[in-house]
């Protein structure tokens, strides 16, 4: 049988040495049965949900753990945080991207290459510009790994990814603090990878 989530993050809670008690559950159901108004729209919610009371309480449960996972394994991202200043260019063959490393070395411009060769239209045109982002901005996160790791002026590549096999360049460097939508978006997205990691380990333990 598959792995779900909930058994996933469980997995990863006890690892973190993180719990919910009975008696945070019970108060979140309780709090819950408050908002609906009464008793009897409460059970009119559970049943048009398809919940029975042991189920509801479950995933009550389920979510007070992984908010509480989720704030714990995201909290490196809030404050300041770094950024990066990166542009890059994707074909669509590995031997293309070779190709136009070998003019890359020979001094053409990086900029000039991706306005000229470039899939990736909308930052093509500005010579592959991908403008600042923090690494869970970013589409493509083994790009960003990548240019997080590079020295300004450095450039790496081919990097393939769903899209094609990218080189990208590190322009500049430097830290600012996430606000909003911003970090909303960073914050899910590392959860994500979190979660990804999780389910592999777990894959991985289940068939040893």
């Amino acid at each position: 049988t598959s792995l779900s989530e909930p058994a996933v993050i469980g997995q990863g809670a006890a690892r973190l040495r993180i719990a919910v008690s009975d008696a945070e559950t019970d108060a979140e159901v309780a709090a819950n049965r408050q908002l609906a108004g009464s008793d009897d729209v409460g059970a009119n919610w559970l049943a048009a949900n398809g919940y029975d009371e042991a189920e509801f309480r479950a995933s009550v449960g389920e979510a007070l753990l992984t908010a509480r996972v989720r704030d714990a394994v995201t909290a490196a991202q809030q404050g300041e945080m770094p950024v990066v200043h990166a542009r890059h260019l994707v074909v669509r063959t590995e031997a293309a991207a070779h190709a136009l490393v070998q003019r890359l070395n020979a001094g053409e411009d990086f900029a000039a290459l991706a306005q000229e060769a470039s899939i990736d239209e909308s930052s093509g045109r500005q010579g592959g510009d991908l403008g600042w982002f923090a690494e869970g901005e970013l589409l493509f996160p083994e790009v960003a790994r990548t240019a997080f790791a590079l020295g300004p002026g450095m450039v790496a590549g081919p990097i393939r990814s769903g899209l094609g096999y990218h080189l990208i360049q590190t322009i500049e460097k430097s830290t600012r603090t996430l606000e909003g939508a911003d970090l909303a978006a960073v914050v899910q997205a590392q959860f994500e990878r979190w979660l990804a990691e999780q389910f592999a380990s777990a894959t991985i333990e289940r068939y040893l």
